[in-house]
């Protein structure tokens, strides 16, 4: 059963989704501030929606995609009662994955989502068995990472990001490829691929974390 967490200032709206939503056999988690967004959000969320406007902000959705950015990689779906071209940008370069509108159709938002959960679901499938270099080994069947028959806990996105990392061994990624094959879009900010590496190093500790090399101006490379 996928998870979905629902924050929106907007109570009513919040339980409508909720009501639609459970006869798809989802899990809905519901919020209505800032401060539910970022408690409430954990490993076990499959995909967040999101106002942009809450509580009389108009930038704490933007705010809180930004945030969740740094350490999960689930699809993030906007509503908003925004509809400028400027807002949907501004949306999507924070590390939104959709943008719609209010009103919106409670039919159109389902197929929004399906397709989303559908996109992380293919690229889950794209995996082979066992990876591994210098003691790393990362299991694909169970979603597990090992060092030296010790595990170590990934986040989802620092799980792909070593996925993509093992998967080319020994060859150089720019920081723009690594957003579109890990995060799905190149929309994010560059600084998220920094912010990922080093909180990846620190949890391969300081024995193998040297095997993730920065290769100034051009991107990282992880050498077996």
């Amino acid at each position: 059963m996928y998870k979905i967490l629902v924050i929106d200032d907007e109570k009513d709206i919040v339980d409508m989704v909720e009501t639609f939503l459970i006869n798809f056999n989802y899990k809905i988690i519901k919020g209505y501030s800032t401060f539910d967004a970022l408690a409430l959000i954990d490993e076990t969320t499959d995909l967040l929606l999101l106002d942009i406007s809450l509580n009389e902000d108009t930038d704490a959705g933007i705010n809180i995609c930004r945030k969740i950015r740094e350490t999960y990689n689930i699809p993030i779906i906007f509503l908003s009662a925004k509809t400028s071209s400027i807002d949907r940008i501004k949306g999507f370069n924070v590390g939104a994955d959709d943008y719609i509108t209010k009103p919106f159709d409670l039919m159109l938002l389902a197929s929004r989502i399906k397709a989303h959960l559908r996109r992380v679901n293919e690229y889950d499938s794209k995996e082979s068995d066992i990876l591994n270099a210098k003691g790393i080994t990362l299991n694909t069947n169970s979603k597990r990472v090992f060092i030296n028959k010790e595990e170590i806990i990934l986040s989802k996105n620092e799980y792909k990001l070593l996925f993509f990392l093992l998967s080319n061994k020994n060859i150089i990624l720019n920081k723009q490829e690594i957003l579109l094959e890990v995060w799905g879009s190149n929309h994010y900010d560059l600084n998220t691929v920094t912010t990922s590496i080093m909180r990846l190093r620190k949890k391969l500790n300081s024995n193998y974390e040297k095997y993730i090399k920065t290769v100034h101006g051009r991107g990282y490379i992880l050498e077996s």
